[in-house]
């Protein structure tokens, strides 16, 4: 079958959590420790299309993070602990997915192969209570697309060309402090690289 289907479920207990405080009169995260689950599901489809493109390979992950608990912390002389200590400075839950596809035409210039690979991936809800729980994205409503093709000559000389797209709000803060939910927002670049294998 064309399908590959995977899934795990990890438990972390002693894990890095920010709760919500003021420091120096500023909203910001204090570190405390707690227990944490994280859930993924991956899936990978490849398979001939049989129209322009001779190969297609589709890969596609979701996941979400969950606060289960978190150890309390004590204000001390200028770090004002909100709540009853335990409240958190992201979300409790979270969740992001992401896609990649890449279709390839074989030998559309003698010699030439082509691959026009798209990447789709948000974080749809929540801002993770743990840092690079899903890769690069920072907070919700973090959407990024990227476009590319790329040329390659016999399996040796490739040229590439890819434009990416970052989406969101840039001006919308986590909470009330002023740490940027969304700071790739207006961060759009076109990258072009050349590569030859040996």
């Amino acid at each position: 079958a064309p399908f590959n289907v995977a899934g795990e479920i990890n438990f972390r207990d002693g894990a890095s959590i920010p709760v919500d405080a003021t420091i120096s009169g500023v909203v910001s995260p204090v570190f405390s420790r707690g227990q944490i689950t994280q859930a993924l599901v991956s899936a990978i489809y490849v398979n001939n299309p049989k129209f322009f493109y001779d190969d297609l390979a589709v890969t596609a992950e979701v996941g979400g993070i969950h606060v289960n608990d978190v150890d309390k912390v004590e204000s001390t002389p200028g770090i004002i602990i909100h709540g009853n200590g335990d409240s958190l400075f992201y979300s409790r839950n979270a969740w992001a997915f992401s896609t990649l596809t890449i279709p390839t035409k074989h030998n559309v210039i003698n010699g030439w192969d082509l691959t026009t690979p798209v990447s789709l991936g948000m974080l749809v809800k929540g801002n993770p209570s743990m840092p690079g729980a899903f890769g690069a994205f920072s907070g919700a409503g973090d959407l990024r697309l990227s476009v590319g093709a790329s040329m390659q000559y016999l399996q040796n000389l490739q040229f590439s060309l890819t434009y990416s797209f970052f989406f969101g709000n840039p001006d919308q803060n986590v909470g009330q402090s002023f740490i940027k939910q969304n700071a790739y927002a207006d961060r759009d670049y076109l990258a072009l690289s050349i590569k030859y294998q040996f």
